[in-house]
């Protein structure tokens, strides 16, 4: 097995919410954009948010209703 010896970047963070009350806080602090067709399975209630904070990419996900 040959392993690096250099430390993988991250590029992008998936912050997954159970609560609208725990996302909102976050959401308005990193002025977050709502996606407004995010690509989950159909039917699914959640509601998505993504943005970029000091470089990284955040996508925050609300499990929804």
């Amino acid at each position: 097995m040959n392993e690096s010896t250099e430390d993988p970047e991250i590029k992008t963070i998936l912050m997954v919410i159970a609560m609208e009350q725990e996302a909102l806080p976050i959401v308005e602090h990193f002025k977050l954009e709502k996606m407004e067709h995010p690509n989950f399975i159909p039917g699914l209630p959640a509601v998505a948010w993504k943005g970029y904070v000091k470089g990284l990419l955040l996508y925050l996900v609300w499990c929804g209703r």
